[in-house]
């Protein structure tokens, strides 16, 4: 509710309805957006306040009046920030001082005797055993068996032998039947399969006779059956040398096979025998053979 105060207006004066009416609505904002709206200066020799929620804040706008937000009063100020003073000049570097003098070198020191040799570390502990190599293969790679049926002859063999064993062509081997020692064949190797075990052998010698499944096989040295002297019969395919003396004893035959006509070639001191008859040839001719005393 506003209140118009009537100071100076003289008692018994008429006021008329438009003297009260411009007033009330320029303070209800009736003619415009503001309470009071002034269109010249506006001198107030008074204090003046505003209240602290009508204030705008505007942080862009330059300060020029002092508000108070505890009492609403509004201060006019003078004091303004002041600008910035220029830099002083800077001071001249002083001068450098002289370097002193260096001072004299020390005298060196006499060397230290020698420390005495420490004493020898103990020996350190043997190291652990290598691993063990892998076995060798077995050392007799030559000795085998077989079970193939075959008979004492001479001529080419073949038989099946053990597998992974060491022969090879050329080599002179043994087939002796383990039911009965006297029962043999001996001859070169033709061949040998590592794999099958298939064995061929060119039989030259033979002893005893009969066909048998049980052998035992293995290298053979003189082409006969436990060496010489020799006990037992024996049939030779090919011709036999003899580079020593060959001795008969007594009780002894030999049995030659008669050839007709007499061998061409041979060389002297050779015998033959044809028909009945036994012949000489002594390089030059073949002669007779007689019988006669010594």
């Amino acid at each position: 509710m506003a209140t118009i105060s009537t100071s100076g207006i003289t008692s018994g004066s008429v006021i008329e309805p438009t003297h009260i009416l411009r007033p009330i609505e320029a303070l209800n904002g009736e003619t415009g957006p503001y309470d009071i709206t002034l269109s010249g200066s506006l001198n107030v020799s008074g204090s003046f306040r505003i209240a602290t929620s009508s204030i705008i804040e505007n942080a862009n706008h330059a300060v020029v009046l002092a508000y108070n937000t505890s009492s609403g009063d509004i201060y006019h100020t003078t004091s303004t920030s002041g600008t910035s003073g220029t830099s002083g000049t800077s001071g001249t570097n002083g001068t450098s001082g002289t370097n002193g003098t260096s001072g004299t070198s020390g005298i060196n020191g006499t060397s230290g005797s020698s420390g005495n040799d420490g004493v020898s570390g103990t020996s350190g502990s043997s190291g652990t055993s290598g691993s063990s190599g892998t076995s060798g293969s077995s050392g007799s790679v030559y000795t085998g068996t077989s079970s193939s049926g075959a008979t004492v002859a001479v001529g080419e063999l073949t038989i099946t032998v053990n597998t992974g064993l060491a022969y090879t062509a050329g080599q002179s081997v043994s087939i002796t039947s383990t039911a009965n020692k006297a029962n043999y064949m001996v001859g070169r190797v033709t061949s040998y399969n590592s794999g099958t075990g298939q064995l061929v052998v060119d039989v030259t010698v033979i002893g005893g006779s009969g066909t048998f499944s049980s052998w035992s096989i293995n290298l053979e040295s003189t082409l006969n059956v436990g060496g010489f002297p020799y006990t037992g019969s024996a049939q030779i395919s090919g011709s036999l040398v003899v580079t020593g003396s060959m001795f008969v004893t007594a009780s002894s035959v030999i049995s030659l096979a008669p050839t007709n006509p007499l061998p061409s070639g041979v060389a002297s001191g050779s015998l033959a025998v044809t028909g009945s008859d036994l012949a000489f040839y002594d390089g030059n001719q073949w002669l007779k053979v007689t019988v006669g005393s010594f």
